[in-house]
């Protein structure tokens, strides 16, 4: 992939899109491309601080390590979003596990670009990198918003609206749904299994594959071979809504 190709992807939407032109090229222009095949993880909890990562193509699982001292998945990020950036911010070790779900493409900026980079750019980066946090709180508030939904169903739709991308919160909705620049709605869908909703969704398998019928039947989406596509997303995130 051209670096022009990336630096499309990566600043058509997101953190890139929301900063200066300038220390946006430049952040793009300071990492490399890393390509994963499907499971395979950057670095676990516990690793010494590192660069961040932006997903150009695919999905990466986000989990950490719970209670009982096992993986849990929390998230899905895809095209366009930002992770591994809390070692920039605090110096401290990994807390996370990022896996691909998917054939996937990141790029990988180092921790010492980005101190160069806030040198070079002091006044802008100030602003992009508190964006970021601020991008990143939110996406913690919106898995706890919808894991304390009661109702399983719709707790399972909000969170398939979540992970599939189809509810990024900086996608306009004043704009028809575009198949190239949303996967979830386009004729291949993006990969996902019901094991991996369940997980994610604190739902038993049982439930999930009820509530996949139901929505298959309501002609909210479709679901074959591991692989889900949004049909309705008006329709889906009403019923979440509990409307």
């Amino acid at each position: 992939m051209r670096r022009g190709d990336v630096h499309k992807i990566l600043a058509s939407r997101g953190w890139l899109a929301e900063i200066e032109p300038a220390l946006a090229s430049a952040v793009i222009a300071a990492g490399r491309l890393i390509q994963l095949r499907r499971a395979d993880t950057l670095y676990s909890p516990g690793d010494d601080p590192g660069g961040m990562y932006g997903v150009v193509g695919g999905g990466i699982v986000l989990s950490v390590i719970g209670r009982d001292s096992l993986p849990v998945a929390g998230h899905i990020i895809r095209r366009c979003d930002w992770f591994g950036y809390g070692s920039f911010f605090d110096r401290q070790n990994r807390k996370l596990i990022p896996a691909a779900n998917e054939p996937s493409t990141v790029l990988h900026v180092p921790l010492g670009e980005f101190r160069r980079l806030r040198a070079e750019f002091p006044v802008a980066s100030g602003g992009a990198f508190g964006r970021l946090a601020t991008r990143g709180e939110n996406i913690y508030l919106a898995i706890v918003t919808d894991l304390l939904i009661a109702s399983t169903d719709r707790r399972l739709a909000a969170v398939l609206l979540r992970v599939t991308g189809a509810d990024a919160p900086d996608r306009n909705r004043d704009l028809p749904v575009d198949p190239l620049a949303d996967p979830w709605s386009g004729p291949k869908g993006v990969p996902l299994t019901q094991a991996m909703l369940a997980e994610l969704s604190n739902a038993s398998p049982h439930t999930v594959a009820r509530f996949v019928d139901r929505a298959v039947q309501a002609g909210w989406i479709e679901w074959k071979y591991g692989r889900v596509r949004i049909l309705d997303i008006g329709r889906l995130a009403a019923f979440t809504a509990g409307q």
